[in-house]
């Protein structure tokens, strides 16, 4: 599995991306919205599912942890295809779908093309109450970073890595932590 890719954008369009690593270019399936954060020409990193259907091998990839992790949880779900999950956060944010499964908002849901009515109560009713939510420690840390002069995305990296290798640290231990790197 492929679990994330980092590589020089030489090449998009509105859902894919091609990026080379080390002189091998991957093309990845990408939502709109990720491809709009994209810039030819320069280093990116992108969270990745690989998938294998119908002989077939491709890469999705998104420019948040969260996103990939929900287009994971969604392409569980019977008559949601991958496609469908690119279009689906093509149309809204990782934030809006999270709070229209919450309030069970299933218009927000079909509003996006490719997904009505039934798809969209279909996905509410398979996943409210298990999207799981980041930490709320690692929601203040990036707060705090933020309001240091950090941008979101960098905040949000900084604080993920550091997650990782030190999982038991509290807000005030990762902002000094991120602080120092």
């Amino acid at each position: 599995m492929i679990w994330e890719i980092e590589g020089k954008v030489k090449r998009k369009g509105p859902t894919w991306a091609i990026l080379d690593v080390n002189g091998v270019g991957f093309k990845v399936i990408v939502p709109l919205t990720t491809s709009e954060r994209l810039r030819v020409g320069k280093d990116f990193l992108l969270y990745t599912a690989m998938l294998i259907r119908d002989e077939k091998l491709e890469l999705y990839g998104f420019s948040e942890e969260r996103e990939r992790d929900i287009f994971l949880s969604l392409i569980e779900i019977p008559g949601i295809g991958p496609r469908t999950v690119i279009s689906l956060f093509s149309g809204i944010t990782v934030e809006e779908f999270e709070h229209a499964v919450e309030r069970g908002d299933s218009s927000l849901l079909s509003s996006v093309k490719g997904i009505g009515k039934k798809k969209a109560e279909r996905i509410i009713f398979e996943l409210k109450g298990k999207l799981e939510k980041p930490e709320r420690g690692d929601e203040l840390a990036v707060r705090a970073l933020v309001s240091l002069g950090y941008k979101k995305k960098e905040a949000e990296e900084k604080i993920r890595k550091i997650r990782k290798e030190k999982p038991e640290l509290g807000v005030e231990e990762l902002v000094k932590e991120a602080l120092k790197g």
